[in-house]
């Protein structure tokens, strides 16, 4: 009888077949979810929605930027806000089914680390008085590449150079400068590897420089003029795997989240 080689290839193919099928039939295997990435950076999540994950936060002793980051990948980062269910219904269909719904998605991890960095770094809003400005959900996208996506934050009285920034975190100067299009303008980075952007300023403040560092509540310079409207353009670029230097988060909800805290 003529002793045949076994066929490794095949058996180790055959073996792989039987492991992926066993976890189908036990459904083990996730979903990675994969959203485009300006859908994140929209972030288009309503402000009562991410409030009331808070809350649910704090109920169920469950960290924000988890329960942040399994809705928002249950929900694709909401490309459509009018699809986003009732506030009242999230603790009824989220909760209930949470582990089942966090086991479905196996690249969590990225976007919870995302959100605890800037939960935890922005510890104030970059300006004091809250009589000097207004204030809304006011993302914009790139306009020809050269404007980041932001939210801006308008002087009430439209006077350039009257209302001081603050920086809204601990880090330091990363570049400090003079661009055509985004004005004076400061990059703040911090621990994490995230920079926060502060655009459109009429000047800095005195004894700042590249690499120097700051803390939050540290006056950065003061809200300028661009396109006949004195505003601040803030903009965060958060340090995850998925991106590059050219993604940046809408910060809206997590400002809404200091100012309602400084109020």
């Amino acid at each position: 009888m003529r002793y045949r080689k076994p066929d490794y290839v095949t058996n180790f193919l055959s073996i792989c077949f039987l492991i992926l099928l066993g976890a189908l039939v036990h459904n083990r295997v996730y979903i990675k979810t994969i959203v485009p990435k300006e859908i994140i950076a929209a972030f288009q999540m309503p402000y009562k929605t991410f409030a009331k994950l808070q809350t649910l936060s704090q109920k169920y002793n469950i960290p924000l930027e988890e329960i942040l980051s399994v809705y928002s990948l249950e929900n694709k980062f909401f490309p459509n806000k009018s699809n986003i269910e009732p506030e009242d219904e999230i603790e009824k269909n989220l909760i209930v089914n949470y582990n089942t719904i966090k086991k479905k998605h196996k690249n969590i991890r990225q976007y919870t680390r995302m959100f605890k960095n800037i939960l935890d770094e922005i510890k104030c809003f970059p300006i004091q008085n809250g009589s000097d400005y207004i204030f809304g959900d006011s993302w914009e996208r790139k306009t020809n590449g050269k404007i980041p996506q932001g939210c801006d934050i308008f002087d009430r009285e439209n006077i350039s150079g009257r209302i001081p920034i603050i920086n809204v975190s601990d880090g330091e100067i990363a570049n400090i400068c003079w661009d055509d299009n985004l004005g004076y303008n400061i990059e703040v980075k911090t621990s994490s590897g995230n920079v926060y952007l502060y655009c459109c300023l009429e000047k800095f403040a005195d004894g700042l420089e590249k690499n120097s560092k700051v803390k939050a509540g540290q006056t950065l310079g003061y809200m300028g003029k661009k396109e006949n409207f004195v505003h601040l353009h803030f903009c965060i670029n958060p340090k995850v795997k998925f991106a590059d230097k050219n993604f940046f988060i809408d910060p809206y909800l997590f400002l809404r989240m200091v100012e309602a805290k400084k109020n």
